[in-house]
This record gives structure tokens, C-alpha cells and sequence, in this order.
């Protein structure tokens, strides 16, 4: 299976992805798959694992990452149940823009702006 299709079924499943990125370990909870820069991306929240800066505190709007999908390493997925998975409440609330063409829908989530596909 191809990472694109690991992180596809992984948001239809509401399952977290455990992978490599820029040499850190990082737990993520994908949300939308889309193209930014002719490049397939995904929107995640990085809920656990190390990244360059560190970790804000649980739930801060920091922790989103939009990550080049042929970047990523050592992807797997797992099904989580319950609070392990972030609302779709809590996900409006930090989401800054949302736009709607006849083609797709573009997000702008802090300073990333991308294609869902």
C-alpha cells in the first residue's frame, strides 16, 4: 500500500499515523489529504513523538503540520476510539478560512493554504 493510500484510509478510518519526518518520530492524526505546490500533503495534528521545536501543550493550534506525503518514512496507521481522536468541533474552531470552488475545497489553516483532493 502506498503511503498516500495509508493516509487516505487512515482519515476514512479515523486511525492515527505513526511515521518519520525530518528525523523525528512524530504520532499524527491526519485530517485532509490535498496538493500544495504540486506536491500531495497532508494536514495533521502532531498530538505526540518530537519535531524540531518541540511540542506545544495538548489541543494548541501549533501543533498543526502540513507535511509533503514523500517526505514522511516508516508510515503506519492504527485505529483509535474516543478523546485520542480530535473533534470535528474542535477542528472548525481552528480552522481560519474555508473556501468553497466548483472543483475543490481550498483550507488555510494558519499560514498553509492547500488543494483538498
Amino acid at each position: 500500500m502506498s503511503i498516500n493510500d495509508l493516509i487516505r484510509q487512515a482519515i476514512i478510518k479515523k486511525a492515527i499515523v505513526r511515521a518519520a519526518y525530518k528525523g523525528h518520530l512524530r504520532l499524527l492524526c491526519p485530517h485532509v489529504l490535498g496538493v500544495k505546490g504540486n506536491r500531495t500533503q497532508c494536514l495533521f495534528y502532531q498530538f505526540g513523538g518530537s519535531s524540531e521545536k518541540g511540542l506545544a501543550p495538548d489541543g494548541s493550534s501549533h501543533n498543526w503540520r502540513c507535511i509533503p506525503l514523500d517526505e514522511l518514512t516508516d508510515v503506519t496507521g492504527k485505529r483509535v476510539t474516543g478523546t485520542a481522536r480530535l473533534t470535528t468541533a474542535w477542528i472548525a474552531k481552528h480552522v481560519l478560512t474555508e473556501r468553497t470552488s466548483p472543483s475543490a475545497i481550498d483550507f488555510s489553516v494558519r499560514t498553509h493554504t492547500f488543494r483538498v483532493i
